[in-house]
């Protein structure tokens, strides 16, 4: 059973309030994304990369980051779409007849980690769409339009939602099919999978595998990479 990455990594970054993309900022002064990319890269259970960037961006990758930093394992940049699934879904094309199972990251997670992915590659030989996440700490409320409470949710059931997230590979490219025939929109990928019936298995996540959305997050992973 083969198994590939596919690496979403086309964002504006338009919440970073910056003229570089987020996937560009420098960590230690290399590119955010090289982080994501160097665990993929040594993993052995992975045997090719997708990487999905917005085609502007395709000679700056590939000469400051898969050259520069020797990333043997990306077998095709990918150019991305307008949101996140349609960019994931231009990698499950690229993807068709060169794996069996993928592994869906944003590459904007710097801090997966080898044991992430070991967890992850163990609950795919039963399962066939895994997520990781942790749980919600904090106490949850739906509110309505007008910031009244309407209820407080079970905590001990709510769950963070991360990637990687890991597939079969015929069953995520379906659910994006019918996705995308009945125009329907979703924050992550296992959703897709969710909404044809199908099981989708919840295995531990870390705190740490943060995803870069604002400049406060950029110093926490600063601090992150220093502490590590």
């Amino acid at each position: 059973m083969k198994t590939g990455a596919l690496i979403a990594a086309a964002g504006k970054g338009q919440r970073m309030r910056g003229r570089v993309k987020k996937q560009f900022i420098p960590l230690k002064g290399i590119p955010l994304l090289f982080y994501a990319l160097k665990i993929f890269e040594e993993f052995e259970g992975i045997e090719n990369i997708y990487l999905v960037l917005d085609e502007a961006d395709f000679e700056y990758c590939a000469r400051e980051i898969i050259q520069k930093h020797g990333i043997k394992k990306v077998s095709q940049l990918v150019p991305g779409g307008e949101r996140r699934q349609d960019s994931v879904w231009n990698g499950l094309k690229a993807m068709e007849g060169h794996c069996d199972m993928v592994i869906v990251h944003d590459g904007v997670r710097p801090f997966v980690s080898p044991e992430m992915l070991k967890r992850l590659m163990a609950a795919m030989e039963d399962a066939q769409a895994v997520v990781t996440a942790i749980p919600a700490l904090d106490t949850i409320k739906r509110v309505d339009g007008m910031g009244i409470v309407l209820d407080t949710l079970q905590r001990n059931t709510l769950f963070h939602i991360q990637t990687p997230q890991g597939f079969r590979y015929d069953l995520i490219k379906e659910a994006y099919t019918r996705a995308l025939k009945e125009g329907i929109q979703g924050t992550d990928d296992a959703y897709f999978v969710e909404r044809m019936g199908m099981p989708v298995k919840v295995i531990e996540g870390s705190s740490f595998n943060i995803k870069i959305t604002t400049p406060e997050d950029i110093a926490l992973a600063h601090y992150i990479l220093q502490e590590g």
